[in-house]
Formats: structure tokens, C-alpha cells, sequence
């Protein structure tokens, strides 16, 4: 059974260091200190946050202030107020700091056009890039062929994976009580070709298969098949398993997609 739980590690903001005097000398050089910081910031990349294992976390997203940035601003407006006054000091002019509110983006960081993508029924549509997405690690693995392939200036989130809900299907268990299998373990027939695209990425070998659940005997039977990547050796992995790990549930594909999928297969 495929799994990877994404965590991602906290911001560590920088020191809150405010400095006030009313003397010439202390004005200047606090407005050197703002317009040092101002092109600091300016020049830099934003900050971001990284994944304990896939390497992936989230930056500052809309809507959301930087208080570091904010503290910024209002020395340099305060600087530029008292300069105007006439308590000394020439006029600088205005510092442009580019706000956090407008998300993290690494320049070295592609994202694909074909993402979004989707078939007739809603699912999404997978095309195979022909070269690797840029990326800041300069991973070139199969996962970053994927539209889909994220990293942390263009983090995982729910709902990344268009339509990924539209892979899967209901499939109920008749008999005593009755009741569902989880849609999980059910793929779709466009579901299961996806999985089997990505298995024979490393098991070029490998088929499609199904089996239905109570087939065998028993009070509870299965209204529908489920399918499986049937290895070589004839062991099965589920199809949906497989799916919902490679893409982390619809939020995105990372190397370590590529490694529990390889991981996965191996040791069925």
C-alpha cells in the first residue's frame, strides 16, 4: 500500500529590530539601514518553505501581509516625512519593496501550460511533456514530465490535479448490511490506464487487471471490479492506491512521487 504524507515546516521570520532617534546622524543611517533592506528584499527571493521529504512547501500566498515588509515600509514613509519637515536631511527618493501578497515564485521554477487539462468525463488529461520542467533542484525524474509537477514556489494544494475525484467511482457491496468500498480502491477504466501508464514507467511489463471483491464466495459481493497493476510475478497493486499516491490525492506530483511509486512496485 502506496502512502506519502506531506508536511510542511513552519517560517522562521526575521528579528523584529526597530531603531528611532530624532538626531541627523541617526536619520540617515537609519534610511541607509531602510534602503539597504529595501533593495535586499527587492533583489532576493522570496522566502519559501520546504518539505520535510518531498521537498515541497507553501510561500507567503494572497492576500497575506509579511510584517517584516510592512515594519519596512513604515520606517522608510516615517524617514522620508521627517526629511520633508525640514529636521535635515535630503529627500530620497521613494523605494519601491515588492509585497509578499503577491506569492512566492522561484525564477527558476517552470509551470506547465497543459495543466488543467481534462477529458470528457471531467478527469484529468495527461500528456506526457517532452522535456523535463525547470525546477530549482534541477530534478529531471519521470514526475517532472508530469504537467502536474509542483515545487515550493508553486506548492502542493488541494484541488492542484483537475478533476482528479473524476478518476474514481463508487463501487457497493451487496449482502448482509450492505455498504461501500472506499473510492479509494475504485478507479475508473480512464483511472486505471493512468496508473498503468505511470507502473510500466519502471515495470515496462506490467498489465491491467480486475478483480471483484466477494467473487469468491461469501455474503457480500461487489456491484463492480476493481482494478489492479498486475506485476510480472503475478502480485497485484490496486490501481487507485497507486493513483492517490503518485499525486499525493490531487495535490500535486514531487520526486518523492517517483520514489514511492518505484518503492511501491518493487516490493510487490
Amino acid at each position: 500500500m502506496l502512502d506519502l504524507t506531506h508536511r510542511a515546516s513552519p517560517f522562521h521570520p526575521l528579528n523584529d529590530q526597530r531603531v528611532s532617534s530624532p538626531s541627523h546622524s541617526k536619520q540617515n543611517s537609519l534610511q541607509s539601514f531602510a534602503t539597504r533592506f529595501s533593495a535586499a528584499v527587492s533583489s532576493a527571493p522570496e522566502q519559501k518553505a520546504a518539505s520535510n521529504h518531498s521537498g515541497v512547501g507553501s510561500g507567503s500566498g494572497p492576500g497575506r501581509s509579511n510584517p517584516v515588509l510592512v515594519r519596512a515600509q513604515r520606517m522608510l514613509a516615517s524617514v522620508g516625512s521627517r526629511n520633508s519637515s525640514g529636521n535635515g536631511g535630503e529627500v530620497s527618493a521613494p523605494v519601491s519593496i515588492r509585497s509578499a501578497s503577491t506569492g512566492s515564485k522561484d525564477a527558476r521554477d517552470e509551470v506547465s501550460d497543459l495543466a488543467g487539462q481534462v477529458t470528457t468525463s471531467g478527469a484529468p488529461s495527461i500528456v506526457r511533456l517532452t522535456a523535463p520542467i525547470a525546477n530549482q533542484w534541477g530534478y529531471s525524474g519521470e514526475a517532472a514530465f508530469n504537467p502536474y509537477f509542483t515545487t515550493p514556489s508553486n506548492p502542493m494544494r488541494e484541488g492542484l490535479v483537475t478533476g482528479f475525484s473524476q478518476w474514481f467511482e463508487q463501487n457497493h457491496i451487496t449482502g448482509l448490511g450492505g455498504g461501500d468500498i472506499s473510492s479509494n480502491y475504485s478507479t475508473t477504466q480512464e483511472g486505471a490506464q493512468e496508473a498503468l501508464r505511470l507502473a510500466q514507467q519502471y515495470e515496462p511489463n506490467a498489465t491491467l487487471g480486475s478483480s471483484r471483491f466477494g467473487s469468491s464466495g461469501g455474503p457480500w459481493l461487489a456491484t463492480k471490479d476493481t482494478y489492479e497493476i498486475v506485476m510480472p510475478n503475478g502480485n497485484r497493486v490496486n490501481a487507485g492506491l497507486l493513483l492517490g499516491s503518485y499525486y499525493n490525492q490531487g495535490q500535486g506530483v514531487t520526486p518523492m512521487s517517483d520514489r514511492m511509486l518505484q518503492l511501491g512496485l518493487k516490493s510487490a
